[in-house]
């Protein structure tokens, strides 16, 4: 998560090896980068799949109950 990779760039700053260092930095990096990638495909895809269900129902559904309704007003008439 972000936290972690907060935690781990924290740890980062403390290091006096370069080389562990930079090997954190990428790390946190890393995790950062897996965090917005889960986010994306948890948030975005099921917000994109609810919109698509949407239209759906838009158009199989409601759209021609609509027009019966219409129709059956007219003949009503």
């Amino acid at each position: 998560t972000m936290d972690l990779s907060q935690k781990v760039r924290d740890t980062a700053a403390q290091e006096q090896f370069i080389d562990l260092q930079e090997d954190l930095i990428a790390i946190a990096e890393c995790t950062k980068r897996l965090a917005e990638e889960r986010r994306t495909i948890m948030c975005e895809r099921a917000e994109e799949r609810v919109i698509s269900t949407f239209d759906l129902i838009l158009s199989r559904v409601l759209h021609p109950t609509r027009l019966l309704l219409k129709d059956r007003e007219r003949a009503l008439r």
